[in-house]
């Protein structure tokens, strides 16, 4: 029966398409969740969300209730708080949130989010199934997104991202990455299924253009737009123990939602000001750099080629798993000799971001964006490659990856580099390329570095710089794999014991690293044969991520495990004698400074408030420091730090934010000033 006020039945009957549309598509959403979850580790609370997913979209779309219909026909905002609440386990699904450690307020503040963007929608547009549809489909899509970014990155989406979307896409067109279907995409489509049933069957309303309803329309975007501001980016959060962990992105967002920590983010944005920041105190510390460094301490300056090499997630696994292989990964640079070593902490966000710490040497503390390539202006402020110009160098650039990808065709002009090359520079391809682990070989990328050497017919010192691609993720393309490329089973390298949680990505990485060391090796064979000056320094920008990631590697870290997971090798040789020294962990931004040091290059201001600063802070991270007594703090820039590293910070804000009056001399050799 179908009548009366508690009366039921098919909503559209036996004879209508839609009936058996919406029995197809749930019972094959049912069918997809039996094969593919009990092949995978999916966590129990997405099980259960699938289920109730599944029932309630079914019994909305097949079956009518009069007094449920009538009820959402005459309140029809009273459903979008239900798709918000679908909303906010789609997106922690797509951050594979196990739920262990989420607070109840993060929960909340996750779920009002995702209201308030349906309350908009119904604001502008006074329909409900309208915004509910847009709402839905935003959020799946996002979702979507988010996971798919999680397991090639190792990062969920950030609100810095919305800059960089064309270099993603590249990512995934070059085939390095794969789109895999999983128990996590399936309860994100499952929510989305069972939302639009609802939206489809229950509503016919229609939006009224009174004047009352648009004063109640213009009330509900105010109340929405406040809360969003007020919510998430004030001091309100942390009034309710909801607090941004920058350091780790798992204790940032799992505790409070995805939802809730991408919107405090949003501030993040935005330079953050030191405590006491002032014009004239920047000024003062500039004098007294100044006054304390020129003289005949710059008489002997060196001016030797520089190489600097950032290579794509080269990384020691040694500092965080305990593991055996079948043959050593990186036996030429553990046993190099004449050279400083140790660990670069990266920021926890990418290759651009850790280019621009080294390149600039300028901490991502004060800007802690994905994405600074993307949204700053690298005309302003320190750079080694204009740096070094302004000593007589010549710099150039190479990276065989479109040059489009986070605008590095700007930005290396901008940062000070005289050429730059490219994937798409016919330059450097070789008669007979060799790509390892389905990249430009590293190889190949120091075969064109040895090029640009010889052909070098100016009087001036080479400043050489390469980001190199042959080491970047995914871990899955090695023909043992099922992926594409060839390898040598000769070269291949077998875990013998641990990395049981992804064994095989974990041995195409190695075999990957390996021959990385093996072209390093050429490189150093090949310069200690000349007879110029030359240093080379080669750092990784991050370590990889493997799609299955340790679980117990994501949760209850303190900074010091973190420095390690985030610490890169560097490696700083020259053919001709250095002081050798391993120095441990520092910071990216801090590695120009030692590096220029090293190389007996004159310093500037700049550069020496950077070494002044790692007496005191040894350790520069992102997110966090380490001072010189082994303690680890995070930044408060409500309070005074640590004095060498409140100077530094003071230096960088005035060359690099907007409104301050900058002072030039700040990265000038220190033989062009008077004190």
């Amino acid at each position: 029966m179908n009548t009366g006020k508690y009366g039921m039945g098919l909503r559209y009957g036996w004879k209508s398409p839609l009936t058996w549309i919406w029995l197809v598509c749930f019972i094959a959403c049912a069918v997809a969740g039996v094969v593919i979850l009990p092949n995978e580790q999916t966590v129990h609370w997405q099980v259960a969300v699938m289920a109730v997913a599944l029932a309630v979209g079914f019994l909305g779309a097949e079956f009518r209730w009069n007094i449920i219909d009538d009820f959402f026909r005459r309140h029809p905002v009273i459903v979008l708080p239900l798709l918000a609440a679908g909303n906010f386990f789609q997106m922690e699904a797509s951050n594979e949130n196990p739920f262990t450690s989420l607070k109840a307020a993060g929960a909340l503040w996750s779920f009002l989010a995702a209201l308030c963007v349906y309350l908009i929608l119904y604001a502008l547009t006074n329909r409900a199934w309208l915004s509910g549809m847009l709402g839905a489909l935003l959020f799946t899509i996002w979702a979507l997104v988010n996971y798919f970014t999680l397991q090639f990155r190792g990062t969920p989406v950030s609100p810095g991202d919305m800059f960089s979307a064309g270099t993603a896409m590249d990512m995934v067109q070059s085939g390095k990455y794969h789109l895999s279907f999983s128990g996590t995409v399936l309860l994100i489509l499952v929510i989305f299924l069972m939302q639009s049933s609802l939206i489809i069957s229950v509503f016919g309303v229609k939006g009224s253009g009174t004047t009352r309803i648009k004063i109640i329309r213009g009330m509900v975007f105010a109340v929405a737009g406040v809360w969003l501001w007020a919510g998430y980016m004030t001091q309100l959060p942390g009034s309710v123990g909801l607090y941004r962990v920058e350091w780790s992105w798992t204790e940032n967002y799992y505790p409070k939602g995805y939802l809730c920590t991408t919107l405090m983010r949003v501030p993040l944005l935005f330079y953050q000001k030191p405590a006491g920041y002032s014009d004239q105190a920047v000024r003062d510390i500039v004098n007294e750099l100044i006054a304390d460094n020129t003289g005949s301490a710059q008489a002997e300056a060196k001016r030797p080629n520089v190489i600097l090499i950032v290579n794509e997630s080269w990384f020691d696994w040694r500092q965080t798993e305990e593991f055996t292989a079948s043959a050593p990964v990186m036996s030429f640079v553990d046993q190099l000799d004449n050279c400083v070593r140790g660990f670069a902490v990266n920021p926890v966000v990418g290759t651009s971001a850790s280019e621009y710490e080294v390149l600039t040497s300028n901490s991502m503390c004060l800007f802690p964006t994905n994405n600074p390539f993307t949204q700053m202006d690298m005309t302003k402020g320190n750079s080694l490659p204009r740096y070094l110009k302004e000593l007589g160098y010549k710099s150039i650039a190479m990276h065989p990856c479109p040059s489009e990808n986070y605008n590095r065709y700007i930005v290396y002009p901008d940062l000070g580099f005289d050429r730059s090359y490219f994937y798409e520079d016919s330059e450097i391809w070789e008669d007979d390329p060799v790509f390892i682990h389905g990249g430009y070989s590293d190889a190949d990328c120091f075969h064109f570095l040895q090029r640009l050497f010889e052909e070098n017919k100016e009087e001036k010192p080479l400043f050489l710089y390469n980001l190199t691609f042959q080491n970047h993720g995914g871990y899955q393309m090695a023909d043992v794999n099922g992926g594409d490329w060839e390898t040598d089973p000769d070269r291949w390298i077998t875990v013998t014991d641990g990395f049981e949680y992804a064994r095989s990505e974990a041995e195409e990485y190695l075999t990957s690293i390996s021959y990385t060391d093996e072209a390093f090796s050429q490189l150093v064979e090949y310069f200690s044969q000349q007879e110029e000056p030359t240093i080379i320094c080669m750092v990784g920008d991050h370590s990889p991520y493997f799609s299955t990631e340790d679980p117990d590697r994501l949760l209850e870290r303190g900074q010091d495990v973190i420095a390690h997971e985030l610490g890169t090798p560097f490696v700083i040789w020259a053919n001709y004698p250095i002081e050798e020294e391993n120095i441990g962990y520092i910071g990216m931004p801090q590695l120009a400074a030692i590096l220029l040091k090293t190389a007996g290059i004159e310093l500037s201001p700049y550069y020496q408030a950077i070494l002044d600063m790692t007496e005191e802070i040894p350790l520069l991270g992102s997110h966090f420091y380490e001072t010189s007594d082994g303690k680890f703090a995070e930044y408060n820039f409500e309070e005074k730090l640590p004095e060498a590293l409140n100077r530094y910070l003071n230096l960088e804000y005035s060359s690099i934010a907007r409104g301050t009056q900058k002072d030039d001399r700040l990265v000038l050799p220190f033989s062009q000033l008077t004190a």
